[in-house]
């Protein structure tokens, strides 16, 4: 294991807390010490996970601090991509770039082969948008992660992105796979958000399918959350798809479209309107 303990000792140390408080029950204070001045390295990860509790620290801050206060490169890549616009091609290419750098020096690590396959195609589509030559490059990453028994998070977070670009019928085959993993997380506090983007990908599905009622009614169990929850964007493209179901239904959906409109463009989301709008052109003419 990688030495850890000067890392653990930094964290007590701020939190005023003397190396007895910190192991006690948990693992002997000579052994403890050891840990903390790196003659013991290798202890359990279970004792790891005992001793970050007691500090009341989750796992992931701890390799953040770990890190010198950022995120390992290839979370760093990953993070970066999925806090962008998808549809900006130069900025797809630059996150392309780094996962290729990446690639560079760890050129096994199949995830991140995935994830820059991944972009190959939102670059594609972004440029040409072209959904049939898009999902042709997107395609084996479907085939290859739904061989999987588990998702971890990331996993979802890249099926997610791909899956409006299939045809109907493969697309909710994936939606459903997605949501069956999803279960598994709980109340895990990352998995909510990749919930409210299902559902808004699964809502823009079902306006290709024309499944309008049933649209609006998916959108309707999301929207208070994302609103209480202050999701402006999500909030934003949920009120707009809305609005298109409720025009199909020979409903005034102006209202809701003008609300997302407004949304986004208070919060600078410009790139993000202009490709709603194009949706919105596309699916109430």
């Amino acid at each position: 294991m990688e030495n850890y303990g000067a890392t653990i000792k930094q964290i007590r140390i701020g939190k005023g807390m003397t190396q007895k408080e910190v192991c006690m029950g948990i693992i002997s204070q000579g052994n403890y010490s050891k840990f903390e001045s790196g003659e013991n390295p290798d202890i359990k990860v279970t004792i790891l996970q005992a001793l970050l509790l007691r500090l009341n620290l989750p796992m992931d801050e701890f390799f953040y601090i770990h890190n010198g206060y950022k995120n390992h490169e290839k979370i760093a890549i990953q993070r970066a991509l999925y806090e962008s616009l998808y549809n900006d091609p130069e900025m797809l290419e630059g996150h392309l770039q780094r996962a290729k750098h990446y690639l560079q020096h760890e050129p096994n690590d199949q995830d991140m082969q995935i994830f820059a396959q991944m972009i190959k195609g939102l670059i594609v589509l972004a440029k040409t948008g072209d959904f049939e030559q898009t999902c042709k490059l997107v395609e084996p990453i479907w085939e290859k992660l739904s061989k999987r028994n588990e998702l971890l998070v990331s996993d979802i977070y890249i099926l997610n992105n791909i899956l409006f670009v299939f045809p109907l019928e493969t697309a909710m085959d994936i939606l459903q796979f997605l949501l069956r993993q999803i279960e598994r997380y709980g109340n895990y506090r990352q998995v909510k958000r990749i919930y409210y983007s299902l559902v808004l990908n699964a809502s823009l599905l079902q306006i290709r399918a024309q499944q309008f009622s049933e649209g609006t009614a998916l959108l309707d169990t999301v929207l208070p959350n994302l609103q209480q929850q202050r999701l402006y964007a999500h909030l934003a493209v949920g009120y707009i798809r809305k609005g298109i179901c409720l025009h199909n239904l020979s409903k005034d959906g102006t209202a809701w479209i003008e609300k997302g409109k407004h949304i986004l463009l208070a919060v600078e989301l410009n790139k993000m309107w202009n490709t709603l709008e194009e949706e919105i052109k596309k699916y109430t003419n």
